[in-house]
């Protein structure tokens, strides 16, 4: 159900005023709620303006107009938050309706995760990806990017190169044109033993969460995927999804193509209703754990190499990458 304009007609107020360093009249807040599409009727904005005020939301300043008070400024900081909540689950689904990749001829977009590193660490990041073992890897394919390439869609500073893997939206767009839905539910850290996922330790909602999940944990240095790599044992960024059961002969089928394709690890398809790595699936679905594509930035964070990471950040076409082993 779609919220109308009278609905949301408080938080638009609030919002024009906290965007002013002066007091409004009800005509000056109508005019600009004017200019952002939004048509009331002046009724409606004394009513409303009312009711901000018996909150105790806005105070009158006598024939000066209206000024928003610490507590609506409290109150509008709330809404936006929440609204904020959903960003990165949005931010999912919008892209991976983008994504054009067919599995049979290997060609179209894909999602892409980016790091912008100083290129006097050029050669040394591109050595530690090529000395992770290819089933170790969360993609076999990367992409680089030099300042002044406009192909990525974003802007690389000076002295800077971009560093591209597949994102695990890819992933979730491939099993959406086989006609199954997805239930995207977070990114955690968990902990492997040899191949075996143990469980989630570290875990971010997806539908809680406003900033990016692995760059938080990334930084937060919550990760120790080169302990894994190199030890067997380690913390491995994983994205956790849900899927209808019924669909699950075609998932397999997209899951064994992009792990041939070297483009996908899945660590772990849980069973019908049952918990997958520590987590409760709701009823008629199965839990799908993979290894993230954020581990490549997470290696390089744990190797010192300094960058400006952000996952699901732009979506470029497959022939842009070449196999690691080609680098």
């Amino acid at each position: 159900m779609s919220i109308s304009v009278n609905e949301r007609l408080p938080r638009l107020i609030l919002q024009v005023l906290s965007e002013k360093e002066k007091p409004l009249t009800s005509l000056q807040i109508k005019n600009e709620l004017e200019k952002l599409g939004i048509e009331v009727s002046d009724s409606a904005i004394r009513y409303h303006l009312k009711y901000l005020e018996m909150l105790n939301l806005t105070k009158t300043l006598g024939r000066k107009g209206r000024i928003i008070t610490d507590a609506g400024r409290t109150y509008l900081d709330a809404l936006n938050s929440q609204e904020r909540l959903k960003h990165i689950l949005n931010r999912i689904e919008s892209n991976a309706a983008k994504i054009t990749f067919d599995l049979k001829k290997r060609e179209g977009t894909v999602m892409a995760n980016v790091g912008l590193i100083p290129v006097k660490y050029k050669d040394k990041a591109i050595s530690i990806i090529k000395d992770i073992p290819l089933d170790k890897l969360p993609s076999e394919w990367i992409a680089i990017f030099e300042n002044g390439n406009r192909e990525i869609g974003l802007p690389i500073p000076n002295n800077t190169f971009a560093l591209c893997n597949i994102g695990c939206t890819t992933f979730d767009a491939l099993l959406i044109k086989v006609g199954c839905i997805v239930w995207p539910r977070g990114h955690g850290t968990i902990y492997m033993r040899c191949s075996q996922p143990v469980g989630y330790k570290d875990f971010i909602s997806f539908d809680g969460c406003t900033a990016d999940p692995p760059t938080l944990l990334i930084k937060a240095d919550l990760t120790s995927y080169m302990s894994w790599v190199q030890d067997n044992e380690g913390l491995v960024l994983s994205v956790l999804r849900e899927v209808p059961f019924d669909f699950l002969g075609k998932i397999s089928e997209v899951i064994t193509r992009m792990q041939d394709y070297g483009m996908l690890r899945v660590l772990k398809i849980g069973r019908k209703n049952e918990k997958v790595c520590g987590f409760d699936v709701a009823y008629g679905r199965v839990g799908i754990a993979d290894l993230s594509g954020s581990n490549v930035f997470a290696a390089l964070h744990e190797s010192g190499i300094p960058l400006k990471y952000t996952s699901i950040a732009t979506i470029i076409d497959f022939s842009a990458f070449e196999h690691v082993e080609d680098l």
